[in-house]
């Protein structure tokens, strides 16, 4: 029996811990299929996960103060980031047992956060004391026994997954020369690091968000896999109806602030249009653009229907400045990309998605997506028989006569020093740089693999065969791009700011943002314990910071933040703020013209397949729901492929169990057409008025030859609109016909 149990035993090896390999694993997990998963980091979640701040130990030989080097030399290699031996490991673990933090760590921390504030661009001169390391030292030293606390955290601890030893470390009420509620809270850990060596690992307590999520209605396969691992929608995440759209200034932020309530939601039209965000004539037409284009249909094989959502909004008859504009902002929201690079045809997708199911607008996670959604989920996965290998990057796969073969090499803090130019780079969470000291490989023989990577990823550890697998040449074809979070803890909580997500008007970086203390903490039974602001800030208009560095760009953020909201210097708690520039996690954009160059879950070679949400599927937005119907999808294929394989395998087992995938609703054709020649006279009407508010605003516009040109055109393509429309509802109305009678016949 237990021969026949090894024979029927398939493995597959899941490389990517992102939501879309996490959803193939648990799909084969449950279906009796032996899953190993191997995650480049220490963190599981990738583009939608929550990961401390790692706080770096090298700097520059003429930026130690004296004597704070050779404290740190004689426990760690600086450079190396390795302890000398394993008695100086015990050393310091001995010492911090007994609830003593060696000098070198704190001048670490010392440095860190200095590094942390000028990037911030804070000028506090109570700060600069901190020139002096050993004046940090006594201010711990000389708190009173109850504001010093360090904490063993033994293997079941969540934090610091796979470390030898760790403690948390918090030191409450430091007072460094007129800061006198100072907070250091960090973590210490001791890994064993892949080449016998002892690695020493800082970071700070905090989850910091790859960006804020947000989880809409529609994602059906997304809730089917929450429900599945436990996490109740009504408990674990949040509804949210409402978008603040924030205009810049000095006078109070209520005055300056227009509500949007349930986006896509038609009976909440008057409301909206009544909000103040635009004219109301802009509103108008902006929602009847929504309806236009849910009516359009595109075919994405067809070159002429590659448009990006502003070419087809801005060919409109009724396309007002304003109308076209206010896409933006709910674009921003949903996709971080401008109008004219995003494609109407995925934007098309989403708007009918929404509409079909706009109440709630969205959900968000009650707390940190590590804290409230990975960490149960891979205790689920783990129940199951998951094999989490964390620290192990797949560099790439070998094709022979049988299986394909995965060579593996350790990475983040359980690789070889990662050196450039002779010296250690400082890791903050971003993806690691090839192990220059580690050579050696380890290989791996899975019945089958399942890339869950992004697409830079895939195209590197599939190079050696790509002239074999034509279907990922076009993977490079596909644009993505690097964004900007900022992390902003404050103090205090700052005056004004809602509970809802913000668009700021006019913003120079196109920021949104969310505030997490209150999203988080919405159920505090005490409304008069307000929890300090904490700020998630994304840049939308990643343009303009791809190729700065994190001063340049985390200096450009609180400028333009500033324009906006009114807080000091001394608001911001400098110990718990981080930029992420996610340049290892660059963000896929569905870019005009990039639907056929997305890969499928099957590739040519036998037992390889994809996942991601930037594989072709049948959502075709990027979100969060994509990424787990390809997980599913590709759980799906390596169903497939092992009844081609294992033909002996009764069809009946349950390794072929059915794997089901829901299909969103989406408003019907037929009815987007209805509505939009209900709103016809209406539509016209506010055209008509918001031209007239236009020139009275800025007559000459009515008078340029170019602006003459503009109006003739429009005023013919209006007069066209009716029997367009009437010939819409035609078609539709004989393709309802024709369908009936198939399924009569069927």
């Amino acid at each position: 029996m237990a021969d026949d149990q090894q024979a029927r035993e398939i493995k597959v090896a899941v490389v990517g811990g992102g939501i879309a390999g996490l959803t193939a694993a648990w799909a084969l997990l449950n279906r009796g299929y032996k899953v190993t998963l191997y995650e480049e980091r220490m963190h599981l979640g990738g583009k939608m996960g929550a990961h401390p701040a790692r706080i770096p130990l090298w700097r520059p030989r003429k930026q130690w103060q004296p004597g704070a080097k050779e404290a740190a030399e004689a426990y760690i290699d600086v450079d190396q980031g390795a302890f000398h031996s394993e008695a100086a490991a015990d050393k310091l673990s001995a010492a911090m047992d007994r609830g003593e933090v060696p000098a070198f760590i704190l001048e670490a921390l010392r440095f860190h956060y200095l590094g942390v504030m000028k990037r911030l661009g804070l000028e506090i001169p109570a700060l600069d004391v901190w020139a002096d390391e050993w004046e940090l030292l006594r201010a711990v030293e000389t708190l009173p026994p109850g504001h010093r606390r360090v904490t063993r955290l033994f293997d079941d601890s969540p934090h610091l997954v796979g470390a030898r030893d760790k403690w948390e470390i918090c030191y409450t009420g430091v007072k460094v020369r007129g800061l006198e509620a100072l907070t250091l809270a960090f973590r210490v850990a001791i890994y064993d690091r892949r080449d016998g060596r002892l690695a020493l690992e800082l970071s700070d307590t905090a989850y910091h968000e790859h960006c804020y999520h947000m989880f809409l209605n529609w994602y059906r396969n997304f809730w089917a896999l929450m429900e599945e691992v436990g996490l109740e929608r009504s408990t674990a995440f949040r509804p949210h109806d409402e978008v603040v759209h924030v205009l810049p200034g000095t006078m109070p932020l209520a005055r300056r602030s227009q509500v949007m309530t349930t986006l896509g939601d038609f009976s909440r039209g008057a409301e909206n249009l009544l909000s103040g965000a635009a004219s109301v004539p802009d509103l108008f037409l902006w929602m009847y653009s929504m309806v236009d284009l849910v009516s359009h249909q595109f075919d994405p094989g067809r070159y002429l229907d590659r448009r990006s959502v502003h070419a087809f909004l801005s060919s409109r008859w009724y396309a007002t400045e304003q109308s076209v504009r206010f896409h933006e902002h709910l674009l921003a929201k949903a996709f971080a990309v401008p109008t004219y690079f995003s494609s109407a045809y995925t934007y098309r997708k989403y708007v009918a998605y929404t509409m079909a199911a706009p109440d709630p607008m969205l959900w968000v996670l009650h707390g940190d997506s590590y804290t409230a959604l990975f960490e149960p989920f891979e205790e689920r996965l783990k129940d199951k028989g998951l094999k989490i290998r964390r620290g192990l990057q797949v560099r790439g796969i070998s094709r022979g006569a049988g299986p394909l073969r995965m060579e593996v090499r350790a990475s983040d803090i359980l690789g070889a020093p990662r050196s450039r130019g002779g010296r250690r780079v400082a890791d903050d969470g971003e993806a690691p740089a090839d192990a220059a000291g580690d050579t050696s490989l380890s290989s791996f023989t899975p019945d089958y693999i399942v890339l869950a990577v992004p697409p830079s990823a895939l195209a590197r550890i599939t190079f050696d065969f790509r002239t074999a697998v034509p279907g990922l040449a076009s993977v490079r074809k596909l644009q993505s791009a690097v964004t900007a979070s900022l992390d902003l803890h404050f103090v205090r909580p700052l005056d004004g700011i809602p509970p809802s997500h913000m668009v700021l008007r006019q913003s120079a970086l196109g920021l949104t943002l969310m505030d997490n203390a209150q999203a988080w903490h919405d159920d505090d039974p005490d409304p008069c314990r307000r929890r300090p602001t904490q700020l998630s800030v994304a840049v939308t208009d990643f343009y303009k910071i791809d190729g700065m560095s994190k001063a340049e760009a985390t200096t450009a953020i609180i400028e333009d933040l500033r324009r906006f909201f009114d807080f000091r210097d001394e608001d911001i708690d400098f110990t718990r703020t981080y930029l992420q520039m996610n340049d290892g996690e660059p963000l896929f954009i569905n870019e005009v013209g990039s639907e056929p160059w997305r890969p499928g879950t099957r590739t040519e070679l036998r037992g390889l397949f994809l996942a991601g949400d930037f594989c072709e599927n049948d959502i075709g937005v990027v979100t969060v729901e994509g990424a787990v119907v390809s997980g599913l999808l590709a759980a799906r294929a390596v169903q497939a492929q092992l009844r081609e394989d294992r033909p002996e395998i009764c069809a009946t087992d349950p390794l072929f169990e059915e794997i089901p995938i829901l299909q969103p609703e989406t408003l019907p054709l037929a009815s987007a057409e209805a509505v939009k020649a209900l709103l016809l006279p209406q539509a016209a009407m506010a055209y008509a008025a918001s031209k007239k508010m236009e020139w009275a605003r800025c007559p000459e516009r009515a008078l340029t030859p170019r602006d003459l040109q503009f109006h003739l055109e429009q005023a013919l393509q209006s007069a066209g609109a009716a029997p367009a429309i009437g010939a819409g509802l035609a078609a539709q109305a004989a393709q309802w016909v024709a369908d009936q009678h198939a399924r009569g016949r069927a």
